[in-house]
């Protein structure tokens, strides 16, 4: 015996009146999003989908307070100017940064390749700008450049350059560095080498975090160039 039990068919005048007030509750969500639109909260993208146009805004510079005034006019990048609106951590965030970039034995070229790495993995679009210019000025190649942002997991540059991708992967992916790799970290590098580039894919990747929740605009071209001397 045929038991489903169709509600239309006893009432067809409900199917109607339902057809009405979803279509009138789909009118009044569109122009509800119009609306929003208009007042600049949201943006409609070119597949149609309705996009957030929300940031955390750049601080005025003339605004901030002494010390942090200064360290931000001498190196005019954006992601110092965001932590400036943190004043409390600004002097320990930019200090970091310098430990890592200036003052670690770690080699340049690859921290970089390092560096390079997680902010691909993290689609951290102003980490990997930046660094693909600092990475070129540490002597890593375009080739090597491309690979990073292409492959992954990255296998193709070699046993070092590979181990550097997959350190960073697993960190960045997985938060614990698997055993087999810190073997080989520690194997290549020792202990302090070893602390030192997870250290650094660790910092990097809170710094990706930072500037992807944020919205940290990326600086105009001339001022790319200029900072980079390229």
């Amino acid at each position: 015996m045929h038991t489903c039990f169709s509600l239309h068919e006893h009432q067809p005048g409900l199917a109607v009146e339902q057809a009405d007030f979803h279509r009138d509750v789909y009118h009044h969500a569109a122009e509800v999003l119009v609306d929003l639109a208009s007042k600049g909260i949201f943006s409609s993208s070119v597949k149609g989908e309705i996009q957030m146009n929300t940031s955390i805004p750049l601080p005025d510079i003339g605004s901030l307070p002494p010390g942090i005034k200064e360290t931000v006019e001498s190196t005019p990048l954006n992601v110092f100017l965001m932590a400036a609106n943190a004043p409390a951590s600004f002097i320990t965030f930019a200090g970091f940064a310098r430990s890592i970039l200036f003052e670690s034995d770690f080699d340049s070229r690859k921290r970089e390749i390092a560096v390079l790495r997680v902010a691909r993995v993290t689609n951290a679009n102003y980490e990997w700008t930046h660094h693909v210019a600092i990475a070129r000025q540490c002597g890593v190649t375009n080739e090597e450049i491309e690979k990073i942002k292409a492959e992954d997991p990255v296998t193709s540059l070699g046993d070092e350059v590979n181990l550097l991708c997959r350190a960073a992967d697993e960190i960045t992916r997985n938060v614990r560095l698997s055993d087999e790799a810190l073997v080989q970290i520690l194997d290549r590098y020792g202990v302090r080498g070893a602390t030192e580039l997870i250290l650094c894919v660790s910092y990097f990747n809170m710094v990706s975090r930072f500037l992807e929740s944020t919205r940290v605009p990326l600086e105009e071209e001339d001022v790319l160039k200029k900072f980079h001397k390229t």
